[in-house]
């Protein structure tokens, strides 16, 4: 009986593997082109935005924080193609191409080879041909589902803000950054850009919540990701690159990643329960 279901599960992780790992690439490249540009090109990118009259604290931290979630989503599409098919749901594909397909609105803040921009389309494409890949439904004999109140809850929070922050970005500029310069057409588009991010960390919360009583690899492995992709914006909030936002905009923002952080980490090692 072991046998044939370790051969199902390899022959559907194998079936799903090359499209969702071919986003977690295009994502995880992406982010590192942003954190290389942002890290060595600093000068160029300031006299640029200075240029664009723009505040440049303000869009060099959006672009960190941007590298730092496509980073973390390219671990979570990881982790969705080593899920068998069955116990796959429809949700996070879709938030990862909804994320990727926003992606290709980041601000060009200085000269992108045709490599990045090719990579950046056929993310968006592996990004749909994913999205069309509907999981199959659970099988009536699956275990019982025990929700975990503590992590839906911040799965709805980090979705709704990031969601928020997509669809009114200028609106959250204003509201979250102590400085703008004098137009808000790059920040926001850089704020659109970063928050998308939010949407497979919320979704992968809500995914953590609905697991079994017995939390298998392909939830570990997304518990790990959700942990590592909150700590590592948390690190960035608390560093000097975030001086730009508002001191309530700002604590609010490491009190909610320290939560996700938390939760995922307790859900990776089986250390949280719920009602």
């Amino acid at each position: 009986m072991l046998v044939p279901r370790a051969a199902s599960y390899a022959v559907n992780a194998t079936a799903s593997f090359p499209i969702l790992t071919l986003l977690a690439v295009g994502q995880a490249s992406t982010g590192l082109d942003l954190l290389v540009r942002t890290e060595r090109e600093e000068v160029p990118l300031i006299l640029e935005l200075l240029t664009e009259k723009a505040c440049p604290a303000s869009v060099l931290f959006l672009l960190r924080s941007q590298a730092l979630g496509l980073l973390a989503s390219s671990g979570m599409a990881l982790a969705l193609a080593a899920t068998p098919e069955e116990e796959r749901t429809r949700a996070l594909p879709l938030v990862l191409a909804a994320a990727a397909a926003i992606n290709l609105r980041q601000p060009q803040l200085c000269a992108a080879p045709p490599a990045t921009l090719a990579l950046r389309c056929g993310t968006l494409l592996c990004a749909c041909a994913a999205n069309l890949r509907r999981g199959s439904p659970r099988p009536a004999d699956a275990p019982a589902v025990r929700p975990r109140r503590r992590v839906a809850a911040i799965g709805r929070i980090v979705l709704g803000v990031g969601l928020a922050a997509v669809a009114a970005p200028s609106a959250c500029a204003g509201r979250g950054f102590e400085c703008l310069g004098q137009t808000r057409q790059l920040l926001a588009q850089a704020l659109r850009c970063a928050s998308a991010q939010l949407l497979p960390l919320g979704a992968s919360c809500l995914e953590l919540s609905r697991s079994s009583a017995d939390p298998s690899r392909y939830h570990r492995l997304l518990a790990w990701a959700v942990a590592l992709g909150s700590g590592a914006q948390l690190a960035l909030l608390l560093g000097p690159h975030a001086d730009a936002l508002h001191r309530g905009a700002r604590g609010a923002l490491m009190l909610m990643h320290a939560t996700s952080a938390a939760a995922a980490a307790a859900a990776a090692t089986d250390d949280y329960r719920g009602g």
